[in-house]
């Protein structure tokens, strides 16, 4: 990934996944991305470096290096997707100085369904190490975010008044708030 035509590309492999989590069913992955989705999770809770060979913690390092820039900069939604779409020693090599930027800024105008939400959740809830101090402090802020709301708007729209995540004819179906609850 060395250009912004390939950081497109990405992005637009992870909107492709985004669907998924839409049609209702509360388990919407493939025998596949079940498998994909714990060998992720069984990296980011172990160390990467216990028990391989040298090429193969390279790779693994590089995926949990990965991993943990992308939930800093565009949260743990956009991280399931990712992980979804490539394997741990699939990863593309990212060259592309912009690309977490390209990253954050897609992250924050993405309407996430509520499912996808609870599944990112799910995941972080047990793998993050800093999660339970997050979570309160994330708590907080959309205590305080959703005293300044209108009735009905939500929090990503009070911030961003031009965004919105209904589709024509169609209901929200969900979205994401922890960007503002945590600087970038």
């Amino acid at each position: 990934m060395n250009s912004a035509t390939d950081a497109a590309t990405f992005l637009r492999k992870l909107e492709k996944f985004i669907p998924l989590f839409e049609g209702g069913d509360p388990d919407p992955l493939s025998f596949r991305q079940k498998r994909q989705f714990h060998a992720w999770k069984a990296l980011l809770d172990s160390n990467p470096t216990s028990g391989n060979s040298k090429s193969r913690v390279h790779a693994r390092k590089k995926a949990r290096n990965f991993a943990l820039k992308v939930i800093d900069t565009a949260g743990r939604e956009t991280l399931l997707l990712c992980i979804l779409v490539y394997s741990i020693s699939g990863l593309p090599k990212i060259t592309f100085q912009r690309f977490y930027l390209e990253l954050k800024k897609w992250s924050q105008r993405a309407c996430f369904p509520e499912l996808l939400v609870e599944q990112a959740s799910k995941l972080w809830n047990q793998s993050d190490q800093r999660g339970s101090q997050q979570r309160e402090s994330s708590s907080q802020q959309r205590q305080l975010e959703t005293e300044n709301t209108q009735p009905g708007q939500t929090i990503v729209e009070a911030a961003i008044p031009s965004m919105s995540c209904k589709a024509p004819g169609q209901e929200k179906i969900g979205i994401r708030t922890n960007h503002l609850s945590k600087p970038r």
